[in-house]
């Protein structure tokens, strides 16, 4: 290999034990590479105002997207993804659908047009996020993720968020 990283010190001390002899950096990933943040503040709401609910979509089978994609496949998880923001909706709770990468706001925005959010229901809504800042502020916001994405999941246990993924 050109190049070669570990993403904990443990590791890089395991392969240099079994004769790694070239530099072995350690790069931790996205979701391990900043301590755990409890937030400063619990918001408590009453059960009338519903919750804020976090809703990563991913471009499952996009023909857009994903190499090879089957349009069914893509269809049975844009309808689940549908059915289950509505059904949040309906019982009064606010969604903030949100991607982790550009391509997965294309699925965010057709899921608003299936819904009719172009309407304007007040309690959907997309936020763009492109730094890990950016997504660590929404997970603040948000009293549940569903998370698609891994890193997505393991972001949201860091920061102490109840998460579906």
């Amino acid at each position: 290999a050109e190049f070669s990283s570990v993403r904990d010190p443990g590791s890089a001390s395991l392969v240099q034990a079994i004769g790694w002899q070239r530099p072995l950096p350690v790069m931790p990933d996205l979701a391990f590479s900043f301590e755990p943040c409890l937030p400063s503040t619990v918001v408590v709401r009453s059960q009338a105002d519903g919750m804020t609910i976090g809703v990563n979509l991913m471009p499952v089978h996009d023909p857009r997207w994903w190499p090879d994609a089957e349009p069914l496949s893509h269809a049975r998880y844009r309808g689940a993804m549908a059915r289950f923001v509505a059904h949040l909706l309906e019982r009064g709770h606010r969604v903030e659908l949100f991607g982790t990468q550009p391509a997965d706001e294309w699925i965010a925005g057709d899921l608003m047009r299936d819904l009719g959010a172009e309407a304007g229901n007040p309690r959907l809504s997309m936020t763009t996020t492109r730094t890990l800042d950016q997504l660590v502020q929404l997970y603040a916001r948000c009293d549940i993720i569903t998370a698609t994405r891994f890193h997505g999941i393991i972001i949201a246990l860091r920061l102490a968020r109840p998460v579906l993924g």
